[in-house]
């Protein structure tokens, strides 16, 4: 396996973090309560965000080392 560049390496850690939003968003919607709508939100939301957050900063980063 070659050795990732920095950008290929922060696309990846953006999809741990959007299927682990994912993963805990599917497991919160398995039982219907209270805490269950407080998990989706808070941590299943949040990871996602972050992926999404992480994901387009790399994209903006290689679109700027183009440039140069």
């Amino acid at each position: 396996m070659a050795a990732l560049s920095k950008v290929e390496h922060r696309i990846r850690w953006s999809a741990i973090f959007l299927l682990a939003g994912l993963v805990v968003e599917a497991a919160s919607l398995v039982k219907v309560a209270a805490l269950s709508f407080v998990l989706f939100t808070t941590a299943g939301v949040l990871l996602f965000a972050v992926g999404a957050v992480l994901f387009l900063l790399s994209l903006l980063e290689a679109g700027s080392g183009e440039r140069t």
